[in-house]
């Protein structure tokens, strides 16, 4: 793992990159880069810009409780750039909890390096605009998960080669909270018929009840909820 400082006279770039993902070559564009902005930000009358003291963090391979740890023990009041090599992991979103001044890809960071640290040296934050995408469905998603759910519908695509159509049908009217005796109506099955899908169906998932059929295939993802 490597955690190492870099210093020009304007500022300090620090690395921690536990998978030694970033080159030698890189981080010293970096510095370089860095270091322009800085004194550009000087000469206008700017303060206090993030490049001033950097971290960049490759958090491949580094655990959020060792993420934490360094948040909760710089005492210099770094300012935190976050990158990771998988540019369409939804999980960085999650990242956005800690102190940061941004998120980006490790592509980006090697692509777009000047447009970056101009975001950060004018803004104060950055963030990779594939992750603003995300950001937005991620909202819209929390926000439809406060409306009702009006039903619970079964993916039948989803569940072709484990239940036939005659089990899909009885799963639906389950995930819509009937009865074996209310099925068999609906359907038109004498009760031990259905009790003997209904049976078969818990044995194929592995479980002891219906609940616990139901829970199962939403786990699964079989189970779409519409509201």
């Amino acid at each position: 793992m490597y955690i190492g400082t870099v210093k020009e006279s304007l500022v300090k770039v620090n690395f921690i990159d536990p998978l030694n993902q970033l080159s030698d070559s890189l981080k010293q564009h970096i510095l370089n880069e860095s270091q322009s902005f800085s004194e550009s930000s000087k000469s206008s009358g700017s303060v206090n810009s993030p490049l001033s003291n950097l971290t960049i963090v490759m958090i491949d391979g580094l655990g959020r409780r060792k993420l934490k740890h360094f948040f909760d023990s710089d005492i210099n009041e770094s300012s935190y750039l976050l990158v990771s090599e998988d540019a369409e992991n939804t999980d960085l979103i999650s990242f956005l909890r800690y102190p940061v001044c941004g998120i980006v890809s490790l592509s980006f960071l090697e692509k777009q390096l000047g447009t970056l640290l101009r975001a950060l040296d004018e803004t104060g934050t950055v963030l990779e605009p594939g992750l603003l995408v995300q950001i937005a469905l991620k909202i819209d998603e929390k926000r439809e998960q406060k409306e009702p759910i009006k039903e619970l519908v079964l993916n039948r695509k989803k569940v072709i080669g484990i239940f036939n159509d005659k089990e899909a049908e009885v799963f639906q009217l389950i995930l819509h909270g009937c009865s074996n005796q209310e099925i068999g109506k609906k359907l038109y099955f004498a009760n031990s018929t259905i009790n003997m899908v209904v049976s078969k169906i818990i044995r194929k998932l592995g479980v002891n009840d219906r609940t616990a059929a139901v829970n199962k295939a939403i786990r699964n993802g079989w189970v779409v909820a519409e509201r």
